[in-house]
């Protein structure tokens, strides 16, 4: 359906040939189903007898024909003349007019909706990818830290030992006198000189190790200090980055909510002016409902355990359930707002979301890579395991159908989007897969 929201509807046949008949080449067909409407011929659609034109002379008028009574077959009606032609053509090239305009109008505001999606699409990419580069940013940041504070305590031990041999050198004498009265003690010992020169030796080597030690260390600690602080800046860097990706979401967002609104007008119009051209027109499917998406972050979230947990092992406090499907699990914020589209998903296109795979416990992965290598994620590395995809069928798993065309168009709405990579000229194009942004 390109080009077209969508929306589910109806079009009895009826309409439809009159439609055509009175506007052909116009596509009302597509126009009335990317409405989502049924439409019914009004009791006035036959067309009433032209201005001037009489019924046979003597014969019965609808007031007084008897019930079941065919009207009389009018053999001598007068033709047209030029004026009521001209005033009939006129009227039928306006009525084009007007549904061609409304299909136009609709198309183009459907396109401006498409791509204003795929802008936030591409900036909840931009924001997965910024986030990656920060956690990696903090753990570097983190690892230099903890070496630093490793080295720090280590240089203090060092410099505690070297400032415990300034002092004895200080009390004992510093030099040549500390070496004359080391060399007196020797002497006076005797016997015991080649044991006490050894302790000496063994006690210079020892201050001398130490002194060693402390500038290795000393040197080694500037290093880290400067790996702490490259780290803290390239960390600061994907903080910054990753801000400002979240904030072209947010107006890539509040540009696509506009396009939604506007299209939803465009809609709403177009039947309206159906209905004025003699067509009773019923908007079969529930618009979305813009004002509730900004009362999706007060609804309450089912646990408020938010913690982090190693990918495949968050345990069941940390996980919600999503709507009508029990065994599916997702992190609290994700499962949120799953359950906020899958309502509004329903609502627009009447029929029920189709949902076969969410949180994936590692062992799944397991059996998941198992069953497909080279396809599925790494065990560990999967975003099933840390509870933030979500795998969709009923239609979504294909590109070419309106259940995909709306979620491209509506989940950006409720935080999720379809990563670049499942694109159709991604690496890996599947389209049932999408992610949670935040």
């Amino acid at each position: 359906m390109a080009g077209g929201l969508a929306d589910g509807g109806v079009v009895t046949k009826g309409v439809v040939d009159v439609l055509r008949n009175c506007c052909r080449g116009v596509g009302i067909t597509l126009l009335l189903a990317t409405l989502g409407t049924v439409a019914t011929v009004p009791a006035h659609a036959e067309p009433a007898p032209p201005q001037g034109s009489s019924l046979v002379a003597g014969g019965p008028t609808d007031a007084g024909r008897a019930p079941g009574e065919k009207p009389p077959v009018d053999r001598d009606k007068a033709p047209l003349t030029k004026d009521e032609v001209k005033d009939q053509l006129s009227r039928a090239a306006a009525l084009q007019a007007s549904l061609s305009s409304a299909n136009v109008e609709y198309a183009r505001a459907s396109a401006a909706l498409e791509a204003l999606s795929a802008q936030s699409q591409r900036a909840m990419n931009d924001v997965a990818t910024a986030k990656t580069l920060e956690a990696n940013a903090r753990a570097q940041e983190a690892h230099h830290l903890a070496v630093l504070k490793s080295l720090n305590a280590q240089v203090q031990d060092a410099r505690d030992d070297v400032q415990h041999m300034a002092y004895e050198a200080y009390v004992n004498g510093p030099g040549v006198l500390a070496d004359m009265a080391a060399l007196v003690d020797l002497v006076s010992r005797g016997g015991e000189a080649s044991k006490s020169a050894g302790t000496l030796d063994y006690l210079a080597q020892g201050r001398s190790a130490d002194e060693v030690k402390f500038r290795a260390l000393a040197t080694q600690q500037q290093a880290a200090a400067a790996k702490a602080v490259a780290a803290r800046v390239a960390r600061e860097a994907a903080t910054a980055k990753a801000v400002a990706a979240q904030a072209a979401v947010t107006a890539a967002l509040l540009k696509q909510r506009a396009a939604i609104s506007t299209l939803q007008e465009v809609r709403q119009q177009t039947a309206d002016q159906l209905g004025e051209l003699g067509y009773e027109i019923e908007l079969t499917t529930t618009p979305l409902d813009l004002d509730a998406i900004n009362n999706l972050v007060t609804t309450p979230l089912c646990t408020q355990d938010n913690g982090d947990f190693p990918n495949g092992f968050f345990p069941a406090s940390a996980l919600c359930p999503i709507d009508g499907h029990p065994a599916d699990m997702m992190r609290p914020v994700a499962a949120r707002g799953l359950n906020a589209l899958k309502k509004a998903y329903e609502q627009d296109l009447g029929e029920r979301l189709c949902i076969t795979d969410t949180y994936r416990p590692y062992h799944e992965q397991v059996i998941v890579a198992q069953q497909s290598p080279g396809l599925a994620a790494k065990p560990g590395r999967s975003k099933h395991g840390l509870g933030l995809a979500v795998d969709l069928c009923g239609g979504v798993e294909n590109f070419g159908t309106r259940e995909h065309l709306w979620m491209k168009q509506h989940a950006p709405l409720f935080g999720f989007y379809h990563p670049a990579w499942a694109e159709p000229t991604g690496s890996m194009p599947e389209p049932w897969h999408w992610e949670y942004a935040n």
